[in-house]
């Protein structure tokens, strides 16, 4: 499953278009956590480890989301209109998403027997990638929202802010569409374009993830 491997990664870079928009809930995330550890207390070795890994990191986007909240209410020295503005609620929503829809992936790969003990190492790789970037993202956004002593007006905060909030809307919707990719080339059992083809004209865009 190698070439799907990589067809999958390089789709996820490819292309986000004509993604269907899936409702995510709290609840939801928090099933799909309890599963999660469920299967880490079944498993064994390699598989219990990384499984462990996924569940610290679902437990770290849970908390951070949590906290967010409470934080930003208790910043004194930023002014209302920012901390009520549509950036910061974005925020909050898209961590949100991201944290369902990784776990929602991760549970998948550890579920679906099709996928390879290597294979999902890889795909658990990229998921890393992109939550970690998603994780840094929203601490950085979170501290231009409550550090007052950051020298910056209403108008630059929300305008960093804005550029915070770009970038994780982004990752989500490459989460998301990982997801589907990961199912539809299971499903498909590596049918349809050329994969030597397709990973000869997308060897750049695999590179720059895989790094």
């Amino acid at each position: 499953m190698k070439k799907i491997t990589l067809i999958i990664v390089m789709i996820c870079l490819a292309s986000m278009k004509g993604f269907a928009q899936i409702p995510v809930t709290d609840a939801a995330a928090g099933g799909q956590l309890t599963a999660l550890n469920t299967s880490a207390v079944k498993a064994a070795g390699d598989r219990a480890s990384a499984l462990a890994k996924a569940v610290a990191t679902l437990q770290q986007l849970t908390a951070l989301k949590k906290q967010y909240d409470k934080t930003v209410e208790m910043v004194e020295d930023i002014s209302d209109y920012v901390k009520q503005s549509n950036q910061v609620i974005n925020m909050k929503n898209y961590l949100t998403d991201i944290t369902s829809e990784y776990s929602r992936g991760i549970t998948y790969i550890y579920s679906d027997k099709n996928i390879s003990a290597k294979d999902r190492a890889v795909f658990q790789s990229v998921y890393t990638k992109m939550v970690g970037q998603s994780l840094d993202d929203f601490e950085y956004g979170t501290k231009i929202i409550t550090d007052g002593n950051l020298k910056m007006n209403d108008a630059e905060r929300l305008t960093i802010l804005s550029e915070v909030e770009a970038k994780m809307s982004k990752n989500k919707n490459m989460i998301r569409y990982f997801n589907s990719s990961i199912k539809r080339a299971v499903a498909q059992k590596t049918k349809g374009k050329n994969q030597e083809q397709f990973i000869k004209e997308n060897k750049n865009s695999f590179n720059k993830i895989r790094d």
